[in-house]
């Protein structure tokens, strides 16, 4: 075999264990790895709502959640908050009030869209009922419209929403 030959053949050979190995990182298993949690902090659109879980120390609660669905509400969405609002949100002295927030954007039971439109109205793990509609070309929870699935990971389904959804008093 000249040198030529032998070149070729281990550079086709490079060339497929680099695609079988792009191949296993794409397989599902792998992807679903992460937490719900590491799936938003990769996201980079939800700061506020990781404040948040952090300031309510929410981040073992959650982790130890196996099938769970997750509406997190975008930074847009706690920034068209008004500030003063959102300040007493996160003020130290309104951390219960602030975990029934981070609760209401909780279900216990990962959910695809379709599935959540199906059944109407799933429970939150705060206790108030979240009504799923389609409205247009979107879903809405709550009459907060749902951003699509950010991710399905083993732990279950993040999805965004445009706006903060606040328990009734």
């Amino acid at each position: 075999m000249s040198m030529w030959s032998v070149r070729r053949h281990y550079c086709r050979g490079a060339w497929l264990f680099g695609l079988l190995l792009s191949m296993l990182m794409l397989l599902p298993g792998q992807a679903e790895a992460q937490s719900l949690l590491d799936a938003a902090r990769a996201d980079g659109h939800y700061h506020w709502f990781l404040r948040a879980v952090r300031e309510t120390e929410l981040e073992k609660a959650l982790s130890q959640l196996s099938a769970v669905t997750l509406l997190a509400p975008t930074d847009a969405a706690f920034e068209a908050m008004d500030e003063e609002e959102r300040s007493k949100l996160f003020s130290l002295r309104n951390r219960d009030r602030l975990l029934d927030v981070l609760n209401l954007h909780i279900i216990e039971r990962d959910l695809s869209l379709n599935q959540a439109l199906q059944i109407g109205m799933v429970g939150s793990r705060q206790g108030q009922a979240l009504h799923f509609e389609t409205r247009g070309d979107s879903v809405t929870v709550n009459g907060a419209k749902v951003d699509g699935a950010i991710a399905h990971t083993a732990q279950g389904r993040l999805y965004g929403l445009n706006q903060v959804l606040l328990p009734s008093l």
